[in-house]
């Protein structure tokens, strides 16, 4: 029995794909892959498409008793024949009604499987995914079209970049050292932050801790320390503030260190204060959305008050 190496419901293997793509016709090719991958996705075969087909209404308005068959689909669909034949308008008609799709989805011509989601992925940039969560939820229009009107959304992006980026930059430039470095690094500025006076807080003094830190891990700011601690550009770049300032390697080791991370550490430091404002902005979103709600509310309930009124006088 031939093993199948495909998740296809109605048995596409890898062989049939092969076969598929051999096809000189890539609308026929791209016709082939998506009916499968349908199959699969609704967990139908090829009987069910013919079903839904026929007793869909548009399919019964083509020509006179128009039946898909499925000896009829095989024809179409069938790889083991030598020769699959071209579908013919009404049985592509037929399945793109049964599988509830495009007849240009099926044919390759555009990605998304309805013309109206087309229209809504170039006018707003939102996934298919994204569409279908809206479509499925009928309570979230009502607080993504408040998100997206409210006066913070501008606030709250600038927010998300910021972190987003600074997370990323720090990843980054901290990823020059090793984990063994890095500790020390981190463990020399949250020193430097509990004994320095704001007045005092600058590079040079952050400098001094770091020495500090360093030695007191009886570690020796050799050559063969450092080039084992830090990337070789970020090493690179060592050797050449030495040689250009006259320094000792160490000491270079140390200035280039502190120019690189202070900046991103301070970040790190205030990145809670960031975080909290994220969390403020999103919830001033949260609670406009919840007040234009309960307004709206309020006034349907002195509407239906006030009909209620009208419809007791008329009773008497």
């Amino acid at each position: 029995m031939k093993k199948k190496e495909s998740p296809y419901f109605d048995g596409l293997d890898q062989m049939d794909i092969k076969a598929i793509e051999s096809l000189p016709c890539f609308w026929q090719q791209c016709f082939l892959k998506r009916f499968f991958k349908k199959l699969e996705e609704k967990n139908i075969n090829k009987c069910e498409v013919c079903n839904k087909a026929n007793n869909n209404e548009d399919v019964k308005k083509l020509t006179a008793n128009y039946q898909l068959l499925s000896s009829t689909l095989s024809q179409y669909t069938n790889l083991k024949n030598k020769s699959v034949r071209h579908i013919s308008v009404n049985a592509l008609i037929s399945v793109s009604k049964a599988l509830n799709v495009s007849i240009d989805y099926l044919l390759g011509i555009e990605s998304s499987e309805q013309h109206n989601l087309t229209d809504i992925f170039e006018e707003t940039g939102l996934t298919e995914k994204s569409i279908y969560a809206l479509q499925q939820n009928s309570k979230a229009p009502d607080f993504i079209n408040s998100f997206l009107q409210s006066k913070e959304l501008t606030n709250l992006l600038r927010l998300v970049n910021q972190i987003f980026y600074s997370d990323y930059i720090t990843k980054d430039i901290l990823s020059a050292y090793s984990k063994s470095l890095r500790d020390i690094i981190v463990s020399a500025y949250s020193k430097y932050m509990e004994s320095t006076l704001p007045i005092e807080m600058k590079e040079e003094t952050f400098k001094v801790a770091l020495y500090n830190e360093i030695k007191n891990n009886n570690i020796t700011l050799n050559k063969e320390y450092i080039s084992f601690n830090v990337s070789k550009d970020r090493f690179s770049q060592i050797t050449v503030l030495s040689k250009r300032t006259n320094i000792e390697l160490s000491q270079a080791f140390l200035n280039d260190t502190v120019s690189c991370v202070y900046g991103i550490l301070s970040y790190a430091n205030s990145s809670d204060y960031y975080r909290n404002a994220l969390s403020n902005s999103f919830s001033k979103i949260v609670d406009e959305f919840l007040t234009t709600k309960s307004e709206k509310l309020l006034k349907d309930l002195g509407n239906y008050a006030k009909l209620d009124k009208t419809n007791n006088s008329i009773d008497k």
